[in-house]
């Protein structure tokens, strides 16, 4: 392997590794960002674990997953 090959791959391997890095900071933003809002107009939602979970999740699943595939694959 030349010199050439390995600063492609590396190049290659830094943007795959910003890119999940951008993504885990997307899904934790979307996460805390629902949090807030469910507490602020329907705190008493948060009380229970199982929804608490629910609202955690869908951001995540729904939102973020799909975006941060979407880029990995470009």
């Amino acid at each position: 392997m030349n010199y050439e090959d390995l600063r492609q791959t590396r190049k290659h391997f830094s943007k795959i590794g910003l890119i999940y890095f951008l993504g885990t900071l997307l899904i934790t933003t979307l996460q805390t960002l629902c949090n807030v809002i469910t507490s602020l107009f329907f705190p008493s939602l948060l009380e229970n674990p199982d929804l608490s979970l629910i609202i955690n999740m869908i951001p995540m699943y729904v939102i973020s997953m799909p975006l941060l595939m979407f880029l990995i694959r470009t």
